[in-house]
């Protein structure tokens, strides 16, 4: 797919995306979905992410200026 196709909206993109979305689905049905291979240890990403968006600072403002209800 070129490049100009894609910035003229070329009507075939969202098919030809589709399927190489279904045959990705398909590859990973076949492959278990990823069960065989070894797992990710995610938390160093996940802490890295959590410190770049602030996340003690959203929580702290989030715990003073959300209302508090009575459940």
């Amino acid at each position: 797919m070129s490049l100009r196709a894609l910035m003229h909206g070329d009507p075939s993109t969202p098919l030809l995306a589709a399927f190489t979305a279904w045959k990705k689905v398909y590859a990973d049905l076949a492959a278990d979905f990823g069960g065989t291979q070894p797992k990710v240890d995610w938390s160093p990403v996940e802490h890295e992410m959590l410190q770049v968006i602030g996340i003690d600072t959203l929580l702290a403002t989030e715990r003073t200026t959300v209302e508090k209800g009575n459940a």
